[in-house]
């Protein structure tokens, strides 16, 4: 028996309650950050309670402020590999249940440098804009 496909709204359902929902840092800037934990109950009452919170942070005190005021992702971006892993030992101590997230200009040749017992996850650009393209074709021949 073949399976039913999802139509488009089931399909949407799925991806609304699967994607996180991510502040970035230019947001941010916008926002301020006095108003970070407004915004995270805004953002958590519009997004549903299944949707993960994740934001874009610069520096220790941005990321354990945003792990204070109910994040539950950490991203830490474009920090050196030093004080990447100085600022996440520093959020986990402070908050075990958040994910902490490695991002901006990671690649493949200096990844090893960004992984460490309080980094969950590396984000890598690279893999997206700088991959090559691809060319190929698909042809379907008759039985």
């Amino acid at each position: 028996m073949m399976p039913k496909l999802l139509s488009l709204m089931p399909w949407l359902m799925v991806l609304k309650i699967s994607l996180p929902i991510v502040v970035l840092g230019t947001t941010l800037q916008f926002i301020a950050w006095n108003y970070l934990e407004e915004m995270i109950l805004g953002v958590r009452r519009a997004g549903g309670f299944t949707r993960r919170l994740g934001v874009e942070c610069s520096s220790a005190d941005e990321a354990l402020e945003a792990a204070g005021a109910g994040a539950d992702i950490v991203l830490l971006d474009n920090l050196a590999p030093q004080e990447l892993h100085a600022v996440a030992a520093q959020v986990k101590a402070a908050h075990p249940g958040v994910t902490v997230e490695a991002s901006g200009g990671i690649v493949l040749g200096t990844l090893p440098q960004f992984l460490g017992p309080h980094i969950d996850v590396v984000s890598m650009g690279c893999l997206t804009h700088s991959a090559p393209a691809l060319d190929f074709a698909l042809r379907v021949l008759e039985p």
